[in-house]
């Protein structure tokens, strides 16, 4: 066993003891795939409810593979988290062929595959179930050839690279942003004369398009609309969303301040002068990578989820440049002094940051919480098969199997094609704004679940629409081992007569 092998073995270990400490993490929207990928399998389609066809997931390409594993045997929940915590470790070998091709000393790999697997937000992901560490992972490869195009152009890995890409507009609805911003890295700081340099990218471009272009058919045809309604239900444009996604970003990157510092003190230190010239284009085509992925962040008002979701794909690309900032550490100077406080410095921060900290905590939420309501749901209601209102509109559909009125929108494409009715919509939580009583009484839903232990009460903010609500409906109890949970059964529902 060589020593780039032993490293990354090593840095392996680590990162599986860390995902087993935030184990068996799992947020509500993981299992919103899951039921599309669950109904898929029993012949429904990738559908919501029966007789409806709304695209309320980011990631098709991460349901079929998740359905396809389940076809041969394999539990749903399990398939998702074991091709989450496939695609974190070959991130892994990603940086030991990096480093090998690279010619990077051996402690650049030691260190950068540490501080990696010592990154809470790639253990929580890893074990999150979405979809995640796959375009991590893509994200990187991607990269990593782009590279390769920067010393020496050549059209197949270019194409290479585009699939990689349009692999990635599969998987996330951003991931034409991610093509744009190998693209214009590339057309910025290639050496290459103009002609190839837009050859480069237009065939980079064409070959993710090609993904896009056969999602979008498929969309269309499938059901009827140009984007996901997971955009609708998140995207817009204005001051509100800037700056949430302005603070979001911001508590990301501080999150990573001494592998940040760390890079930054050493490749404006001695980079430019160290450092041979492809090195130097490459850490600018990663910087301005990074920068432009960053502004989409920051525009699309970042995100609610833990372990800062949005910026996972972003790690390796920190990584790739911590790593080439080691090679410039001088250890006989005993510069290994700075390295030590980095590595604890960066391992107290992903220990006492808010975001990774929830995650521990919650980990045990949807075990203990959501799966317990969906299940004794089931066992009371079962043959009923009421029609359900919810705020967490993914473990309590998925373990009831009962048609749901997602009151949030994500799964409702009423909710979204009226959004500019809704006077909160694009000022509230990012994708928590398009509660609308008046449509969920429209709809006449046989129980409304709206108390779920362990997260905040959504109907704190919104307590007089409600009480509104209320007035047709009379609590019941659902006993579940570590709670006594409160539900709203209508007094006219037919489905739940005596």
């Amino acid at each position: 066993m060589n020593r780039y092998t032993a490293a990354m073995l090593t840095a392996a270990m680590v990162l599986l003891a860390h995902m087993a400490y935030f184990y068996p993490y799992t947020p509500d929207d993981t299992f919103i795939s899951l039921r599309y990928a669950q109904r898929l399998v029993a012949g429904k389609g990738l559908s919501w409810n029966d007789g409806e066809y709304v695209e309320g997931f980011s990631d098709p390409l991460w349901i079929l593979l998740a359905a396809g594993l389940n076809v041969i045997g394999i539990d749903l929940l399990v398939a998702v988290q074991l091709m989450g915590a496939a695609s974190v470790l070959v991130t892994l070998y990603i940086f030991r062929h990096y480093a090998v091709r690279y010619a990077l000393p051996v402690s650049s790999l030691w260190l950068g595959s540490l501080i990696y697997a010592l990154s809470a937000p790639v253990a929580i992901w890893g074990v999150g179930g979405l979809e995640v560490p796959l375009v991590m992972v893509l994200l990187l490869c991607a990269l990593v050839l782009s590279r390769t195009l920067l010393d020496n152009y050549d059209s197949t890995t270019a194409v290479k690279t585009g699939c990689l890409l349009g692999l990635i507009c599969l998987l996330r609805p951003e991931g034409p942003v991610y093509t744009i911003a190998i693209a214009a890295g590339l057309m910025l700081v290639s050496t290459h004369d103009i002609r190839k340099r837009l050859r480069m990218s237009g065939i980079i471009s064409l070959s993710a398009f090609a993904f896009f272009a056969a999602l979008l058919a498929w969309r269309l045809c499938y059901f009827g609309t140009w984007v996901p309604n997971t955009v609708l239900v998140k995207v817009t444009f204005g001051v509100t969303r800037v700056v949430m996604g302005l603070v979001y970003s911001a508590r990301a990157y501080l999150s990573f301040i001494a592998v940040l510092w760390f890079t930054g003190h050493y490749l404006t230190k001695k980079g430019h002068s160290t450092l041979d010239s492809a090195t130097r284009a490459y850490v600018h085509f990663l910087l301005i990578v990074s920068a432009i992925l960053s502004v989409a962040i920051i525009f699309s008002g970042g995100d609610w989820m833990l372990g800062y979701r949005a910026y996972v794909p972003l790690i390796p690309v920190c990584i790739l440049l911590f790593m080439e900032s080691c090679r410039l550490v001088d250890f006989y100077k005993k510069e290994w002094c700075f390295v030590a406080v980095v590595f604890m410095v960066h391992m107290m921060t992903q220990l006492i940051d808010k975001d990774n900290l929830n995650a521990k905590l919650g980990r045990n939420w949807v075990p203990d919480v959501l799966k317990p309501m969906g299940e004794e749901l089931k066992k009371i209601y079962g043959n009923k098969q009421p029609l359900i209102a919810v705020f967490t509109a993914g473990a309590i559909p998925y373990y009831s199997g009962f048609p749901t009125l997602d009151v949030y929108g994500l799964n409702d494409s009423y909710l979204t094609s009226h959004r500019y009715e809704n006077k909160e919509f694009g000022h509230g939580l990012v994708g928590h704004d398009l509660f609308d009583e008046q449509y969920i009484e429209r709809r006449k839903p046989d129980l409304l679940v709206f108390e779920t232990p362990g997260i905040r009460d959504g109907c704190k903010f919104r307590k007089e629409k409600c009480e509104w609500l209320f007035k047709k409906y009379e609590p019941v109890v659902i006993a579940i081992p570590k709670y006594d949970v409160t539900a709203w059964r209508r007094k006219d529902s037919e489905k739940l007569k005596n």
